[in-house]
C-alpha cells in the first residue's frame, strides 16, 4: 500500500465512511496481532486487545499527524489498549519485593537448541504483570521509568517485575533444554 492510499484510507476513517475502517483493519491486522499477542496468554485475548485498539483508532484517528508514521502511531494505540486490557482483566498484577529479585542469581541458559516460537510461547507463560514488563523492555524497548509511568506502578517494581520475568523465562528455557536434550 502506497503512502497516498494509506492517507486515501485515513481520510475515509476521519468522515466516518466504514468501508475505509475495514480498508484500515484488513491492513494493520495482522501487524497488530503480532503486536497484541506479546502481551496476551491466548489468540482470543489478543483479538480482544486489537479489537479494543482498532475502537480506540477509529474514535481518535482525528488526533493522528499525517506527518508522522501511521503505523508508529497504531502501534503505541496496540501498546496501550494492551495495557489497559491487562489492568481492566487482571484482578491483581503479580508483583514482588525487591529485595526478594536482587538475592536471584541469573544464568544464561540461552541455547541454539530453541526456536524464537518456543521462546514466544515460554513469554506468554509468564503470569501478566512479568510477562508485561518484559515485552514492554525486552521488545518495545522502554526503559524502567516509562513503564513504570505507562503501567501506574514504582520504578523499583517495574525493575523487579522485569527482574523475575528474565530469571521465570531462564528457568523455563533451560527446562525445556533438558527436556529435549535428555
Amino acid at each position: 500500500m502506497t503512502q497516498s492510499e494509506l492517507q486515501n484510507i485515513i481520510s475515509g476513517c476521519r468522515a466516518g465512511n466504514p468501508a475505509s475502517q475495514k480498508a484500515l483493519y484488513k491492513q494493520f491486522y495482522r501487524y497488530g496481532m503480532n503486536v497484541s499477542h506479546r502481551y496476551a496468554q491466548s489468540k482470543d485475548e489478543a483479538e480482544e486487545m486489537l479489537n479494543d485498539a482498532f475502537l480506540r483508532v477509529f474514535t481518535k484517528i482525528d488526533m493522528y499527524d499525517p506527518l508522522q508514521s501511521f503505523p508508529g502511531w497504531f502501534h503505541t494505540i496496540v501498546i496501550r489498549s494492551a495495557i489497559n486490557y491487562l489492568k481492566k482483566y487482571e484482578k491483581k498484577l503479580t508483583t514482588t519485593d525487591l529485595e526478594l529479585a536482587e538475592n536471584m542469581e541469573f544464568s544464561d541458559p540461552m541455547n541454539k537448541q530453541i526456536s524464537s516460537e518456543e521462546v514466544k510461547d515460554l513469554v506468554r507463560q509468564l503470569p501478566p504483570s512479568y510477562r508485561t514488563a518484559f515485552t514492554l523492555s525486552a521488545v518495545e524497548g522502554y526503559s524502567h521509568v516509562e513503564i513504570a509511568a505507562m503501567l501506574g506502578i514504582a520504578e523499583g517494581t517495574a525493575r523487579t517485575n522485569m527482574m523475575i520475568a528474565r530469571q521465570k523465562l531462564q528457568k523455563m528455557i533451560l527446562e525445556k533444554n533438558l527436556i529435549k536434550n535428555g
